[in-house]
């Protein structure tokens, strides 16, 4: 099935990412400049040949005129540059309405907002991830260095312990023995929060990649829609373009629901990963013939909802990790004090 000049095929392809070959930051400006110029009124060759200020922009620029030249649209170099899904159904709206330079202006500005938007994210992950490393390492050099000594200075003194202090010297006493074991706690430690991180924000149940998987796809239909392409064609790319088995077969029923003659209202009602208010906005917009407009408006509201839920979890991240630390310092602290007190009744 193709429409235009690309094939399904071709498109899911690209959607599996198997043929990325410019970095977003690189095709945000190529898109900038060239929608620019597009606009200003320059003919499409020399706003390509404008629009080379890096080497990465001249290879994409590159791409786009090998494209023209075999009578090819402008999307499928776009395609071949590893252009996301939203950005690369703007650009394709703009070569069936004709104004190609708003629509690229629209897809630079998309692609610049989801570059800031990451670039946010490492930032407010940075200091809570260094303060993690600091709890392990503060954790390691408590039992590898600090435990021991006090260990063998109560033993010496034949001080009585509490359970916690004794499985603090055992654990510390374990760990000397096989140094190793330092290392492999370490690394699991790091491997329990990546796997808590990527759960909470990877797994489609969660509130996070729920709001996330809906504003993708709301959007991304939307934009297709506007551009022209079958619902049966969008879903088949939404589906290739996805990672997750649980949102792939989510799309899977929507589309097999459609296939059957049901409308896309009736397909989303027992699907669990839409939420009821966006499946009663999508049916409303089915039914007043502005369907998308109306994924369009589902998907800003759901990506508004997206960040601000993520904000918000970040923003607790940082005093939880801080209380963390602390926690591991005040147990440190009465493990090794506790005893000391013991000591006046000795003398």
């Amino acid at each position: 099935m193709k429409f235009g000049a690309v094939s399904v095929t071709e498109l899911a392809r690209h959607h599996t990412g198997r043929s990325r070959t410019a970095s977003p930051a690189s095709m945000s400006r190529t898109l900038s400049a060239l929608g620019r110029l597009l606009t200003n009124g320059v003919r499409i060759q020399e706003a390509i040949a404008l629009a080379t200020g890096t080497r990465a922009q001249r290879e994409i620029a590159r791409q786009m005129q090998a494209a023209l030249s075999r009578g090819e649209p402008l999307s499928t170099a776009f395609r071949n540059c590893g252009l996301g899904a939203e950005e690369l159904a703007l650009v394709r709206m703009g070569e069936e309405t004709g104004a190609l330079g708003e629509r690229i202006s629209d897809a630079a500005a998309l692609l610049s907002k989801k570059l800031s938007q990451r670039q946010k994210l490492i930032q407010q992950l940075l200091y809570p991830i260094l303060l993690l490393f600091l709890l392990f390492g503060l954790g390691l050099f408590l039992l590898v260095v600090v435990l021991p000594i006090f260990a063998g200075l109560y033993a010496s003194m034949g001080v009585t312990v509490p359970s916690s202090a004794q499985a603090a010297f055992h654990l510390a006493d374990r760990i000397q023995q096989t140094p190793w074991k330092a290392g492999v706690i370490l690394m699991a430690g790091v491997m329990l929060l990546a796997a808590l991180f990527l759960w909470l924000f990877g797994h489609p149940k969660t509130p996070w990649d729920r709001h996330r998987f809906q504003a993708a796809v709301c959007r991304r239909m939307g934009l297709m829609l506007q551009a022209g392409i079958p619902l049966n064609t969008i879903l088949t790319l939404l589906t290739d373009s996805l990672i997750h088995p649980m949102e792939k077969q989510a799309l899977l029923s929507i589309r097999e629901a459609l296939e059957s003659g049901n409308g896309i209202a009736e397909a989303l009602e027992k699907n669990p990963l839409f939420s009821p208010n966006t499946r009663a906005m999508i049916a409303a917009g089915e039914h007043s013939g502005t369907l998308s407009e109306t994924l369009l408006q589902v998907g800003s509201e759901e990506e508004q909802a997206y960040q601000l839920l993520t904000e918000n979890a970040l923003r607790l991240l940082e005093p939880a990790t801080l209380i963390a630390v602390g926690a591991v310092v005040g147990w440190a602290m009465l493990t090794l004090m506790v005893p000391l007190f013991d000591l006046n009744t000795l003398f």
